[in-house]
């Protein structure tokens, strides 16, 4: 679901037509709300503001689909640094930078909206299974179904967590990258999984740069 559908979706639930959002935002045309809603035209943060106050909800909600601790205003955050990136299926980090942009063209993937450090290329990701959450307290930890983004232009760093490949089998894998005594490794969080030695048939394709609500990896 993406930021249109999230307006359509609350405005319905507050029993509202276009025409009467509109109005309780101060447009004069129904018409700027249907661009939004089915994507045709990109919101301003103002026009997000003003849409959530109308839907009694919050502007993350709208922009992330999650409301998180984050004070979105017009001046905190300026149109110029927000931007959408592709949430891709794990399967899809096997194909080539053309492949994934032709399925971005085609509308394949939710686009997922952020602000602040863009980065060419990158995606996101949504995190299958619990071998990235953490055993121990107070560590870094990646439930099922939390989003990653991954910049797959940078080079891994001992301790960076990064999305891998297996280049015979295309098995996609979410590790920390861990260089011990001139050995590399992929480790999992979860410590009931093993580690694994880092071979010839296994690829990185990217560093993982931000999670959950869009919180920096700190090295």
């Amino acid at each position: 679901m993406n930021l249109g559908n999230r307006i359509k979706q609350l405005r319905k639930k507050q029993n509202l037509s276009q025409t009467e959002l509109a109005e309780l935002c101060g447009w004069d045309s129904p018409g700027r709300v249907a661009n939004y809603e089915n994507s045709s035209r990109e919101p301003t943060i103002n026009d997000i503001i003003k849409i959530a106050k109308a839907l009694k909800s919050d502007p993350s909600f709208l922009i992330f689909g999650q409301s998180i601790n984050f004070p979105i205003s017009s001046s905190t955050i300026v149109f110029d640094n927000f931007y959408t990136i592709p949430l891709i299926q794990w399967q899809d980090i096997a194909l080539s930078k053309d492949e994934l942009s032709d399925l971005i063209a085609k509308n394949e993937y939710e686009m997922i909206p952020m602000f602040g450090m863009e980065i060419k290329d990158c995606y996101a990701l949504k995190v299958k299974g619990d071998s990235m959450v953490s055993t121990l307290p107070g560590n870094y930890s990646f439930p099922e179904g939390e989003i990653i983004i991954v910049n797959p232009s940078e080079s891994p760093q001992n301790g960076d967590f990064v999305v891998a490949l297996h280049k015979e089998t295309k098995e996609p894998l979410f590790k920390q990258f861990i260089v011990d005594a001139g050995k590399k490794y992929l480790k999992s969080l979860n410590q009931y999984y093993p580690i694994i030695e880092f071979e010839d048939d296994i690829e990185i394709v990217g560093v993982v740069k931000k999670y959950g609500s869009f919180k920096d990896i700190q090295r």
